[in-house]
């Protein structure tokens, strides 16, 4: 194309360079475009600017991508590749072919013709497609093989890895790029995928060299589809996660957080049958809110730090409390709370000493929320053994930043809403009851003292389960979907005193071994 001298007197169009922007410049664009409708005739000089002004824009669309956080990559970084684009083909030809689409919609803008508008958003929605298609190669060169150079990983796991890094706001780094032997952290029901049969590409890669927090970033951003874009660094790992978003970046990819030799990362692949697990050195753990077919609450008393990020834990644990939560449905008529367990690798968590190694689970008697209000009615135990008093907890203000139930005053609930909220309480202890084997404790400020009652629950269940012929062939009376349960009837028996610990236990209340436990039960497993 012939180039021509620039002057002072040249097209509209190009008054709008000055503008720091394309978001800026598209604006200026669309506001003229209202006002200016005459045609004028066109010429080899606006068709020259008609160019450069696309080069322009799309050259600054992309870089805007990092100052808007479209990106994980940094400006710098967009602005040396694509200033140096006549060093890499690809490259250029992508950028070339991107302003040749938008520079035909330009030129028809810039004749001011009736269709200006249209043309203008024809133009941007071209500049816009081209940056997009920079960014996304130059985000996939982070995931090139360095023996080969060439990205060896499956489209569909580096897309989605890009989207959760993007989400995560973190500067992360990624590895196991290269198709081969898997690293030495992948544990071994994951290896395959990164040398996978009849195929020569891989189909896993890893985020690694992360910490205690970025591992609990990746995974809520990634995996629970939080955008942390707009949160600080040191609040991204705590991001409560009350929902589990349908269009999370690895919603179609399997996910696995690992914590071995002191290292922590996240395995992403693809695979036929998608799997949400955890490995803590070679113990494999789950997360309950991926646990098919359950019904339950998510909830704390402090409401505001209740997080689905906060229910993985071990294998045989997740087994055993999606087991309870089906149980307590079937035998109390209405879900249960479940608060936390641990995070994705275990370690340290808030408001807790304990929740550390997948093994400890804090479970709620709750009633659905009054008209209005998205709290569920919780309660507090207080009172001796012999005479167990319940109050309703004192609901969150709904406009408090981090609402947080209170304790409550008053006098305390009658008959017989008392006994029946008792027998809904019996039932999580009858359930511990008949797991007894599996556990180390169940504590609650009232489990002493319906420890009878828990028993003959248990006892009640088996025996109608097996009257309706419910049961499963080893358990008559113990359906498949309450989990791991009694070998028969005969060992759902009183548990030794040890496994019940509230009002009365030598190892319960302030300063000894079980602090006060009066808003839920806390289980242990062994």
């Amino acid at each position: 194309m012939k180039r021509h001298r620039r002057t002072d007197g040249y097209r509209w169009s190009a008054a709008s360079f000055g503008f720091a922007s394309p978001e800026e410049r598209q604006q200026a664009d669309l506001f003229l475009a209202d006002l200016i409708g005459r045609p004028q005739s066109g010429s080899a000089f606006a068709e020259d600017v008609a160019e450069d002004r696309a080069v322009a824009d799309i050259r600054s669309r992309a870089i805007d991508g990092a100052r808007a956080r479209r990106t994980f990559l940094d400006e710098a970084s967009i602005t040396r590749a694509i200033d140096d684009r006549t060093s890499r083909p690809e490259l250029r030809q992508l950028f070339d072919a991107g302003v040749a689409a938008a520079v035909p919609y330009r030129r028809r803008a810039d004749a001011r013709g009736t269709d200006m508008t249209a043309q203008l958003t024809f133009y941007w929605s071209a500049v816009d497609t081209g940056a997009a298609r920079i960014l996304a190669l130059l985000e996939r060169d982070r995931f090139r093989c360095a023996g080969t150079n060439a990205v060896a990983v499956h489209g569909d796991v580096v897309d989605a890895m890009r989207a959760g890094w993007t989400q995560s706001g973190e500067a992360l780094a990624v590895g196991a790029l290269c198709r081969g032997a898997a690293p030495a952290t992948c544990p071994a029901p994951h290896a395959s995928l990164h040398n996978p049969t009849g195929s020569t590409g891989s189909d896993a890669a890893h985020f690694v060299d992360l910490d205690r927090d970025r591992i609990r970033t990746v995974e809520i951003a990634g995996l629970f589809g939080v955008d942390l874009r707009g949160v600080t660094s040191a609040a991204r790992p705590g991001t409560a996660v009350k929902n589990i978003s349908t269009a999370a970046p690895f919603r179609q990819v399997s996910v696995v957080g690992i914590r071995k030799s002191g290292r922590r990362e996240i395995h992403v692949a693809r695979e036929t049958t998608r799997r949400v697990e955890s490995w803590v050195d070679d113990q494999s753990w789950l997360c309950l809110p991926f646990v098919p077919g359950l019904s339950y609450r998510l909830f704390k008393r402090r409401f505001w730090e209740a997080s689905f990020h906060r229910q993985w834990g071990t294998s045989s644990s997740i087994s055993w409390i999606a087991g309870l939560t089906n149980f307590y449905r079937d035998n109390a008529g209405l879900p249960m709370g479940i608060g936390d367990i641990s995070h994705i690798v275990g370690e340290e968590i808030t408001d807790h000493a304990s929740h550390r190694v997948g093994k400890d689970v804090d479970c709620y008697v709750l009633e659905a929320p009054p008209a209005g209000s998205q709290f569920p009615v919780g309660f507090w135990c207080s009172g001796t053994r012999a005479n167990l008093e319940l109050r309703e907890l004192v609901p969150p203000d709904a406009a408090a930043a981090r609402p947080e139930y209170g304790v409550p005053a008053g006098a305390p609930i009658a008959d017989p809403r008392r006994t029946t909220l008792l027998d809904r309480y019996a039932t999580i202890l009858a359930y511990c009851v008949a797991t007894q084997t599996v556990l180390q404790a169940a504590v609650w400020h009232g489990g002493p003292g319906l420890t009878t009652r828990a028993v003959a629950i248990a006892l009640d269940a088996w025996d109608r389960t097996a009257a309706a012929n419910a049961g499963t062939t080893q358990r008559p009376g113990w359906r498949a979907t309450w989990g791991p349960g009694p070998a028969n009837r005969a060992a759902i028996t009183n548990p030794p005193a040890s496994l019940f610990i509230g009002d009365g236990s030598a190892a319960y209340g302030a300063g000894k071994p079980w602090p006060l436990h009066q808003d839920h039960i806390h289980v242990r497993f062994r």
